[in-house]
Formats: structure tokens, C-alpha cells, sequence
């Protein structure tokens, strides 16, 4: 026995002697057909409870290990959930986005546009011979300076950053681009279009035309004064310091030459 103590012994000794009490007096009715059918009854409901107690164990077990699965999934999650949490408090406010393909660009490359035989191209003249058409000429779209990756930006020379952080430049960049747009919007026009714009559109037109040499032939570019004029960058320390860390990273190069210099974007 497992009884460590007197009374406990006791107690056990206590409860078999009343079990036997107890079979000796259903020993007195086993001559009782009666008595007999209701303890094979109260057998058989036993035994099924046995049963049932058994698959319940089983389930339980079962829910058991379910739960061990359920544990190691909450973690998972929490875990997606903190990664999820930090990307959301990291996230650059500008991110670099994939080069497009313009329809411009691809009709200059030959990829789009109207078959040589089509009614834009061809007039048939009147004694049968076909006149080829010269196709309207369409200007390319303006580039814009692509921003920074977090990691280029890392790989920069502290001498050359300074204390430039990271989402400045890419600030710097959106006013860089709305200069680039503003200035070849006056360009992009034809010169008769600007002989009938204002005394101020001519003037900045016929300043960025002389501002044009023949290193910048097909190159889009802005000098110190349409930073000033076209966008809200102050030509100050910093934005000299972004302009050395994009030239550094390829996003422009310098062509100086005619008292200034001209910040081109590399495309």
C-alpha cells in the first residue's frame, strides 16, 4: 500500500469491509429474479459509461494537442504581427518605382503605331500613285529623377551626406522633378504657341533655349535659377549637399560651362 499513516490505513482498511457488507447483502438477493435484471442493467450502463468516459478522454487528448498547435500559431502570428508593425514604422515616404514604358517611348522604338499602308500614312493621288505620309512628330516625355533606395543611400560617404537623413533627399528630389516638369512645359512648346504667350513666357522661354548647348542636346536639365523660380528648394547648403550625394548616386551629372551649371537627369 501507498499509505504513509495509521488513519489512512485505517480509512482504506474501513472502506473494503464495507464493500464486503455491501456484497453480502446483495448476496441474499441473488435469488431474486428482479434484483438480478437490475444489476445487469446497472452492468450494462457501466459499461457504456466506461466507454463514454473513454472517447471523452480521447477527446480531450485531442484538444490537447490542438491546443499545443493553436499555441504555436499565436506565436507565428504575433511574430507577423511586430515584423508587420516595424515595416509600417520604417517605411520609407518615398519609395523608387518601376520604370514604365510610356507610349511615347515605345513608338519611337518601333513597337506601336500605324502600318505603313494605313489611311493615316498613304493619300492615293488622283492618277493612282501613293504619297507616303511623314508621321506627327511626338515629343519624349519629361524623366523625372528617380529616388533613393534606403540602400544607396547607406552606401554614401558620411563626408559626402553630412547630416542629410535619408527622407530629405527624397524631398529634395520631388522639388528637383517639379522644377524638371515646370521648366519643359514652357519648352515643350512650339515657338509659335509662345510668340502668342505673355512678355514673361518668352523671356523665360528664350532664357532656357540659351541655356542650351551641345553636351545638352536631348538631355533635360535645370540650372541654380529654375531650382529657385520653379520650386520651393532653397539653394542653400543642403540642397548643394543633395545634389553632390544624386550626382554621386548617378540620378544627375554636371555640365558646367556659360557662367552656370547645369544639373542634368540621368535616365
Amino acid at each position: 500500500m501507498d499509505s504513509c499513516t495509521v488513519m489512512e490505513l485505517a480509512s482504506q482498511f474501513g472502506d473494503k469491509i464495507q464493500n464486503l457488507k455491501n456484497c453480502f447483502k446483495l448476496q441474499a438477493c441473488s435469488g431474486d429474479v428482479n434484483c438480478q435484471q437490475l444489476l445487469t442493467g446497472i452492468d450494462k450502463e457501466i459499461c457504456e459509461l466506461e466507454v463514454l468516459m473513454a472517447l471523452m478522454r480521447a477527446e480531450v487528448a485531442r484538444e490537447k494537442e490542438h491546443l499545443k498547435s493553436l499555441e504555436v500559431l499565436k506565436e507565428q502570428v504575433l511574430d507577423l504581427q511586430k515584423n508587420l508593425h516595424y515595416a509600417n514604422d520604417n517605411l520609407p515616404q518615398r519609395l523608387p518605382q518601376k520604370k514604365v514604358c510610356t507610349k511615347n517611348e515605345a513608338s519611337e522604338n518601333g513597337t506601336t503605331g500605324s502600318p505603313l499602308g494605313s489611311k493615316k500614312d498613304a493619300v492615293s493621288s488622283e492618277n493612282g500613285t501613293v504619297v507616303q505620309g511623314a508621321r506627327k512628330r511626338t515629343r519624349p516625355p519629361v524623366p523625372a529623377i528617380e529616388y533613393l533606395t534606403k540602400d544607396e543611400f547607406e552606401e554614401v560617404p558620411k563626408y559626402i551626406k553630412g547630416r542629410i537623413n535619408y527622407d530629405s533627399v527624397n524631398l529634395a528630389i520631388d522639388e528637383l522633378n517639379k522644377a524638371v516638369s515646370a521648366k519643359y512645359s514652357i519648352v515643350g512648346k512650339p515657338r509659335s504657341v509662345i510668340m502668342k504667350s505673355s512678355d514673361a513666357i518668352k523671356k523665360q522661354f528664350d532664357q532656357f533655349k540659351s541655356q542650351e548647348t551641345k553636351e545638352t542636346k536631348g538631355v533635360h536639365f535645370i540650372v541654380d535659377g529654375d531650382i529657385k523660380t520653379l520650386s520651393s528648394l532653397k539653394m542653400d547648403s543642403s540642397a548643394r549637399c543633395v545634389l553632390t550625394i544624386l550626382r554621386h548616386c548617378g540620378r544627375i551629372k554636371e555640365v558646367r560651362g556659360g557662367g552656370c551649371t547645369r544639373y542634368c537627369v540621368c535616365v
